[in-house]
């Protein structure tokens, strides 16, 4: 997969947040100038979004916010609140060989090192993507397992470690995390994920922000229509249509 960098200049950035995309250094709450960010060719994010730290651009979604950095190949949804320092486990290596050590699985380990298997090719190690779905809320100080889905609707407890795939609507928490309570019944739960409310743009909802679950659900069929179904904007689409000088690396 391709990868591109762009230098966030003044200019840039005023572009940028003017097409709905924020960047800001979390340390100093100032936009960080002439510094380089990183993207895949397929990233993408949809307006209203927010990348507070670090310089890579994973895909984000709709008014959703990240204060924590993650992998280029990780894809958070709409709707998302995540804490800082959060970050994702080292690569997995290989304990069923001989040894765990790097060198049973890259090449170039160091370059003056000279062994037998290492001038084989042999097979890379990719940290898989995370994919954190829509309406997720994430504490601080987490840490996730490379290739787990955090399901539609979750909340995950600050200082948590999450291994496994967590399903839609849970509160996990914990060392290693575990379902403390499902936020709302099988039934309203499956409601939820059947009105797929989270890819529409629901500002055009006169509704009050505490409504009751089951009058949020009749009062978005009913708004419907009038919600913008959410798209998708890729980096490279619109950094080149705002004429950002963009290179590949």
């Amino acid at each position: 997969m391709k990868k591109f960098k762009f230098t966030l200049t003044k200019q840039v950035h005023e572009q940028l947040t003017y097409d709905k995309l924020l960047l800001m250094n979390q340390t100093q709450e100032k936009i960080r100038l002439d510094r380089e960010y990183i993207f895949n060719e397929n990233a993408y994010f949809n307006g209203y979004s927010k990348i507070l730290s670090g310089f890579n651009l994973f895909s984000i979604g709709f008014v959703s916010y990240s204060w924590s950095s993650f992998p280029l190949n990780t894809t958070i949804g709409n709707y998302c609140s995540i804490g800082a320092q959060n970050v994702v486990m080292g690569l997995q290596h290989p304990y069923t060989r001989f040894s765990t050590s790097a060198i049973t699985y890259e090449n170039n380990y160091f370059p003056n090192m000279q062994l037998n298997f290492i001038k084989h090719k042999l097979p890379l190690y990719k940290q898989n993507a995370i994919n954190i779905c829509d309406d997720v809320w994430i504490g601080a100080y987490c840490m996730l397992k490379p290739g787990i889905t955090i399901g539609t609707g979750a909340v995950i407890g600050a200082r948590s470690m999450v291994t496994k795939d967590v399903p839609p609507y849970a509160i996990v928490g914990g060392n290693p995390a575990k379902i403390i309570k499902m936020r709302f019944s099988d039934k309203l739960i499956e409601q939820l994920l059947v009105s797929e409310w989270f890819k529409y743009d629901i500002r055009q909802m006169a509704i009050p922000v505490n409504i009751d679950i089951e009058k949020f659900i009749d009062e978005f069929y009913k708004f419907k229509s009038q919600c913008r179904l959410i798209d998708k904007r890729n980096y490279i689409d619109t950094f080149r249509n705002l004429n950002i000088k963009i290179v590949e690396v």
